[in-house]
């Protein structure tokens, strides 16, 4: 995507602090936690036509002890993908989709967890690039592929739970409680099989992206172009993997600063973006969220 489409919009402003970002080609999707008179609404910023659309929220905003957020955030084409969460001891986890030509939220899926659980609903990142395109969400052991049509493209069962997801265009990367990551086919088929049997943590972030893989097991990032991890870095105390792009990954550090991580043939290299809670990594441009603003940085 030509940074131009941009035009002289560099940043827009949510009306109360980002919870969620996402990204693909021409499109940035932020999710606005609560203000005055609203709450957890998603947000598509055009880049071409410097435009937002607003879509619609069918959760509520009623205070609960254990918070009322959303969660995790992903876009193909125009097409946006969610997870929420509301509730006490008890979590009611839903699962949405819209789009910006029908932004009435479509509910896909619901599950209850203790407030303590793991996240019982996760969503990867979304592309559409090449001809293709893909979403992709886990509830608990079962991870959908989803098209921005809004298509399923296919379900598969993961035999343990789902600790983390991710996709480009055509494949899935699945991270398992047992430490086995499992790359899928657009059609639900087993690619690959990463640390079967060898005892290893889970993943708790993953990214994948022109046929480099990214796995973070708890402060080790790993980073991988074949079936075994080419390099492994020790991030800083709990940061976390929030996208990549070819041999780029981002990622945001506890004390809110954004850092590009370069994988070079002989070097690696970490370059800070300045603060930030979430980032987004495209070819030609990455996205930061702080507080409420969100910046677009042209390569």
């Amino acid at each position: 995507m030509p940074v131009a489409l941009a035009g002289a919009v560099r940043t827009v402003t949510a009306p109360a602090p980002v919870s969620a970002l996402a990204a693909d080609g021409p499109r940035v999707a932020y999710a606005a936690g609560r203000s005055a008179a609203d709450c957890n609404r998603v947000y598509v910023w055009n880049l071409t036509t410097r435009r937002v659309a607003k879509l619609g929220r069918k959760t509520h905003c009623e205070q609960t002890s254990t918070g009322n957020a959303i969660s995790g955030l992903a876009i193909a084409g125009n097409r946006a993908l969610w997870a929420h969460y509301v509730g006490g001891n008890t979590r009611d986890w839903t699962l949405w989709t819209a789009t910006t030509s029908r932004p009435a939220p479509t509910l896909l899926d619901s599950v209850s967890a203790a407030a303590d659980d793991a996240a019982p609903i996760l969503v990867g990142n979304g592309t559409t690039r090449s001809g293709n395109d893909l979403l992709s969400y886990a509830v608990r052991q079962d991870v959908t592929g989803l098209r921005s049509t809004g298509a399923r493209a296919f379900r598969w069962r993961s035999p343990t739970r789902v600790t983390a997801i991710a996709s480009d265009e055509s494949r899935v990367v699945v991270g398992r409680s047992d430490g086995t990551v499992v790359l899928l086919s657009e059609f639900g088929v087993v690619y690959e099989v990463y640390f079967e049997g060898e005892g290893a943590a889970p993943a708790t972030a993953l990214a994948l992206s022109a046929g480099r893989l990214y796995v973070q097991r708890g402060s080790k990032l790993l980073y991988s172009t074949g079936d075994r991890p080419d390099r492994t870095l020790t991030l800083p105390r709990g940061s976390r993997l929030v996208d990549a792009e070819d041999d780029r990954a981002l990622v945001v550090t506890a004390r809110g600063l954004v850092q590009q991580v370069e994988f070079r043939p002989n070097a690696v290299l970490v370059r800070s973006l300045g603060n930030g809670r979430f980032a987004q990594l495209e070819p030609a441009y990455t996205t930061v969220a702080a507080g409420r603003v969100v910046r677009l940085l042209p390569r």
